[in-house]
C-alpha cells in the first residue's frame, strides 16, 4: 500500500509540475489536454484502488486481531485504521475548521495513529 501511495502522490506531484510549466511558458491547449489525459489515466486509477486498499488491510487487522490468538487484546480489533480515520471524519462533521485539518492528512494519520498504539500495546506486553 505505500508504495501504491508513493506512486500516487509522485503522479500528482506531475501533474502539479506540469500544470505550472505549461501555464508559465504558453503551451498550446490541445498539448496540454493530451499530456491532462496521460497523467490523470495513470493517477485515477490509483485514486480509485488505494482507499479500498485501505478498508480491506485495516477491515483484515480488526478480524485477525479480534478472532485468532494475537499479543493484542481483543479489544484491539477497535483501533485498526479505519476506524481511526473515522474519528477524522466524525471531527471534521462536528467541527469542519479543526476536523478538516485531520481529514486532509486522514489516511497518513490513522495509520501513524495505528502504528503508536500497536508500539504502546507491544511495550507492555514486553
Amino acid at each position: 500500500m505505500t508504495i501504491l501511495g508513493v506512486a500516487y502522490h509522485a503522479s500528482l506531484g506531475q501533474f502539479a509540475l506540469w500544470t505550472r510549466f505549461a501555464a508559465s511558458t504558453q503551451t498550446p491547449t490541445d498539448i496540454v489536454a493530451t499530456q491532462n489525459q496521460l497523467l490523470l489515466a495513470f493517477f485515477e486509477p490509483l485514486g480509485a484502488i488505494l482507499p479500498i486498499l485501505f478498508v480491506i488491510l485495516s477491515l483484515a487487522i480488526a478480524y485477525c486481531v479480534y478472532a485468532y490468538p494475537t499479543v493484542y487484546p481483543r479489544r484491539f480489533a477497535w483501533a485498526n485504521p479505519l476506524s481511526i480515520y473515522l474519528l477524522c471524519v466524525v471531527a471534521y462533521l462536528l467541527s469542519p475548521p479543526i476536523g478538516g485539518i485531520f481529514l486532509v492528512a486522514g489516511f497518513n494519520l490513522s495509520i501513524l495513529v495505528w502504528l503508536l498504539l500497536t508500539t504502546w500495546a507491544l511495550r507492555r506486553r514486553i
